[in-house]
């Protein structure tokens, strides 16, 4: 008996070591089922809270390839916003020791818990002349409802040791219903995108913008920490001689992006659907949820879908469907996108060739191009705002007010009024009691004014006698609707006479999509 007890005890030690053991390394629910091409498989996954720590794991076996692999998603970046059916996932993985052997990557739909995960692991390209040391991978992931998804790159090397990279993206609605490539780029396609919470064939897709590339330059050490310590004293004139450089302070010509979201699993369903915590809405801009929330249930109830997006979502090139072919949404609206890459300004334009109508609610828009980082989630000013950036020279000289001023003209019909804030430029025709902040003067002749505001500007001004309107303007199969006056201001203040006036510049384009 006491031999007995003893061999049960040694068992139970030995039981509770290898628990121990795995609840350390793997962590809680480590495994579980995911449906794989079609079958049930079992797999290895971080657990659910994703504990970086527990999940990425380097075992100590006989081999020498003790170094763990290394992955990255490069493709789409964390918080894209992308109205596609599919989406190609693009990343890297290497291992120093030439160990590597699975690469995967795996879906799981929120709320991220153990059902409904997929798993894809074939189709697996690599450029490199030894893929088991370094490869870049392309998984095509197909969605088949909207909703807010989180992506894992799995690698593996051959002693077991395990690298994860994760990121979550939102599909705000879903192309599922058509089967065949003519329908997603007929005009009825577009009409017809899938919403979840209404019938199809009426639905006006609308994206309102989120200006995060301004936000950012308008943060703490940066873009206008740098203006005002190298201040030219003046609004109209050219103080600082073309000739001279700046080399000094130029780190603050580059600053952050918001860091990724991160959606917690007791977050409750419906707040995992609000864009505003994608897009982080600064408090500056609440605006964009005062008029989506108006678009929604009051000008276009069960009429609409409003997403709210973002500028890394523009310039990456997600206004538009699968392949680029054909728009996502029928409608965009700007607020101070004042900043913009050369991608996302090409985006915008094409956007409205292509037939879809652009509402630039306030001025001193595309003012200044930055260059967007999407790996590092930065951006770095380029030219406009009266400098321009040699970041490879290092040094910021003299550049133009406003960096596209005659493709602006061309293609908007208005450039920015030059001006101070406080200036006393001031309406005759003000039906809206508007106080001058930031505006645009009419600068083409092409254009079909909507609203003259008669704008009394001060002859010490350049621009003395320039047209303040709001005003529209065809571009290729679609148009451009510019505000003239800072509509945002108007928005804000909940100014009922803008936001009918507003209804009826939406409407119109609303009815015909």
């Amino acid at each position: 008996m006491a031999g007995r007890s003893y061999f049960i005890l040694i068992g139970l030690l030995v039981m509770f070591t290898l628990i121990l053991y795995w609840t350390i390394v793997f962590g809680e629910s480590f495994a579980f089922h995911l449906l794989a091409q079609n079958e049930v498989a079992e797999k290895t996954l971080p657990p659910k809270t994703f504990d970086v720590e527990l999940s990425n794991q380097t075992v100590k076996g006989d081999t020498s390839y003790d170094i763990p692999p290394i992955i990255s998603i490069e493709e789409p970046v964390p918080d894209s916003i992308i109205a596609r059916n599919t989406v190609i996932v693009n990343g890297s993985a290497s291992d120093a020791d030439g160990n590597l052997e699975k690469v995967q990557i795996l879906v799981n739909k929120y709320p991220f818990d153990e059902t409904g995960a997929s798993l894809f692991d074939e189709s697996i390209r690599s450029d490199s002349d030894n893929e088991h040391k370094n490869i870049d991978w392309s998984f095509p992931v197909h969605f088949d409802s909207s909703g807010v998804y989180r992506i894992l790159a799995h690698a593996e090397d051959s002693s077991k040791n395990n690298k994860w990279a994760e990121m979550i993206m939102y599909i705000p609605f879903n192309l599922s219903e058509f089967s065949s490539p003519q329908m997603l780029n007929s005009q009825a396609a577009q009409r017809d995108i899938n919403n979840d919470a209404s019938s199809v064939g009426n639905i006006t897709k609308i994206a309102i913008v989120n200006p995060t590339f301004t936000d950012a330059a308008y943060g703490p050490n940066s873009f206008y920490t740098f203006y005002a310590k190298h201040d030219r004293s003046g609004i109209y004139d050219k103080i600082l001689p073309s000739e001279s450089n700046v080399t000094t302070d130029l780190d603050m010509l580059t600053t952050n992006l918001d860091s990724p979201v991160w959606i917690e699993h007791s977050t409750p369903a419906d707040l995992a659907k609000n864009m505003s915590m994608f897009s982080r809405l600064d408090p500056d801009n609440r605006q964009i949820k005062i008029l989506k929330d108006h678009i929604e249930n009051e000008l276009l109830p069960n009429r609409s879908q409003v997403t709210v997006i973002r500028d890394q979502d523009v310039h990456n090139g997600y206004i538009f469907g699968e392949d680029n072919g054909f728009n996502a949404y029928d409608i965009l609206i700007l607020n101070h996108d004042e900043y913009a890459s050369q991608q996302m300004y090409d985006n915008y334009k094409k956007f409205v060739q292509n037939g879809g109508t652009m509402i630039l609610l306030d001025g001193n828009t595309f003012y200044a191009e930055v260059k967007y980082d999407p790996l590092k989630n930065t951006i770095t000013l380029v030219k406009g705002h009266d400098w321009e950036f040699e970041f490879d020279k290092k040094v910021a000289r003299q550049g133009p007010h406003e960096r596209w001023f005659e493709e602006n003209r061309a293609w908007i019909g208005s450039n920015f009024l030059l001006s101070d804030i406080n200036d006393n430029i001031t309406f005759a025709n003000n039906p809206f009691n508007y106080t001058h902040f930031e505006d645009n003067f009419v600068n083409n002749p092409n254009v079909t004014v909507i609203l003259d505001y008669e704008a009394r500007i001060p002859a010490t001004n350049p621009f003395s006698g320039a047209k303040i309107a709001t005003y529209e303007m065809p571009i290729g199969k679609g148009k451009v609707i510019v505000i003239g006056i800072y509509g945002e201001n108007l928005i804000k203040e909940n100014n009922k006479e803008f936001l009918k006036f507003l209804d009826y510049l939406l409407l119109k384009p609303a009815i015909n999509s």
